[in-house]
């Protein structure tokens, strides 16, 4: 029983609102006082009054007080306010209309009614509490004038009226000081929680402001390193060139071999330095694009020839095509253009075990044209098709990679892309492929961001 009453007059919290649990508690104080002022003033207006029905309207609020701690418990705060400012706006109204009108005490309760409505349920409500106190006298008032009121009571005396109104002021004086009292908690809550919140924000900016730092520690290092390491790079595959086309003596079958392979890491090598480069001057605003009026099927061409002989070694068919409607010429970057199909049309081919790879551009509308590249790989789950464009990520992370390269090069085609004011799209199915199309503008804007 015990627990059964703690459970029903413990005030309810909102965890995810503050604010409700504030309100909820101060209703749940006021239902407890209201069910507890009831209860002890029913039995001596028993013995008081010989009203059977004033004692019957207090057990009844009693009884509506215990219902509206239920719907407290239910969340219903609003409902509940609501209710519990009509109950007794209507105990107050009969009440004074029984005590005849002006002459009883209790219409000084309707300060305490406007004051729970307004303060538990907003200014408008506290409003309208008002109007109908005002109408409801108004009324009272015309009824005295006309004859329609009850006779006062013969316990209505003098002193009773003087000890109800003294009561219902105190009574309302308590109400005030039990809000200010919860809206002053509710305050210094609120100004614990600003200066909390001020302290996270501080140290989320510290935080933020240590990883820019890092970030452009991390880039200035790369850039720095790739173009110190680009360098002899540069040499050796000079040198190395030199010796495989026999300007430095003739060469045996064996050490050609070696010099094909020194030649063709050392390439590798100078592309991923390259990728590297390119993304350090992206990420730090350095990238320039130009804008010149170009040829796409040229650039189409040289990217065919260049990846053609790495397609036959794997088995692949690579095949290209001009849409008839596609503009003779356009305007960008031609360089990065290329390097956006290369990137594209090197990963198709990486990924893709047998089967083939198309590049096809047209105009899908007059001021666009795109660029598609349809494989038959082994495709992207939608998973991963989230960290496709991510530096330095890849589809497979594990440390025995079955493809190689340091994850940058669709993280710079869609980079370029953005600068590019273009869009770049993917569909993907496990199992059946993959296609990256890129829509770039006709004419490239007249500031290219940089």
């Amino acid at each position: 029983m015990r627990q059964w009453l703690r459970k029903i007059l413990a005030p309810p919290v909102f965890e995810d609102d503050e604010e409700k649990t504030r309100i909820a508690k101060l209703l749940n104080i006021i239902l407890i006082i209201v069910m507890v002022l009831v209860m002890l003033f029913s039995v001596p207006a028993l013995l008081m009054t010989p009203e059977i029905g004033r004692v019957v309207i207090e057990l009844g609020l009693a009884v509506l007080a215990l219902f509206m701690l239920l719907l407290l418990r239910r969340g219903h705060v609003q409902m509940t306010g609501f209710l519990l400012s009509l109950i007794l706006w209507v105990m107050i109204t009969y009440g004074t209309f029984e005590a005849a009108g002006f002459r009883g005490s209790t219409m000084s309760s309707y300060f305490g009614i406007i004051v729970i409505a307004a303060l538990l349920l907003g200014p408008k409500m506290g409003i309208l509490f008002g109007l109908l106190s005002i109408v409801a006298t108004f009324w009272m008032y015309y009824a005295d004038q006309s004859g329609f009121l009850p006779v006062p009571p013969n316990y209505a005396t003098q002193f009773t009226l003087w000890g109800e109104f003294a009561v219902t002021v105190l009574g309302v004086i308590w109400l005030l000081e039990l809000i200010m009292t919860s809206l002053q908690r509710a305050l210094n809550r609120a100004r614990q929680n600003e200066l909390a919140l001020a302290e996270k924000v501080k140290e989320a900016q510290n935080l933020a402001n240590q990883a820019i730092e890092a970030n452009e520690f991390k880039t200035h290092l790369l850039s720095r390193v790739s173009h110190e390491l680009r360098t002899p790079l540069s040499v050796m595959l000079g040198m190395t060139e030199m010796l495989t086309t026999g300007d430095m003596g003739a060469l045996n079958d064996e050490q050609k071999r070696v010099l094909q392979r020194i030649l063709v890491n050392s390439k590798y090598l100078e592309s991923t330095f390259a990728e590297i480069l390119d993304q350090t001057q992206i990420e730090s605003g350095q990238l320039k694009l130009k804008s010149e009026i170009f040829t796409p099927r040229t650039v189409l061409e040289r990217v065919y020839a260049s990846y053609l002989a790495l397609a036959e070694k794997k088995g692949l068919a690579l095949r290209y095509e001009v849409a008839e409607n596609m503009a003779a010429t356009v305007c960008g970057d031609e360089h990065r253009i290329q390097q956006i199909i290369s990137n594209l049309t090197s990963n198709a081919i990486k990924f893709t075990p047998k089967g083939m790879v198309r590049i096809r551009i047209y105009m899908p509308d007059d001021e666009h044209w795109t660029i598609r590249i349809d494989d038959s790989g082994a495709g992207i789950s939608p998973e991963d098709l989230n960290l496709i464009f991510e530096p330095f990520r890849q589809v497979d992370e594990t440390t025995s990679r079955e493809y190689g390269g340091v994850g940058l090069g669709l993280t710079i085609v869609k980079q370029l892309v953005n600068l590019m004011q273009g869009k770049l799209e993917v569909e993907s199915q496990l199992g059946l492929g993959s296609t990256f199309s890129v829509t770039l503008p006709l004419r490239a804007p007249e500031t290219v961001p940089g």
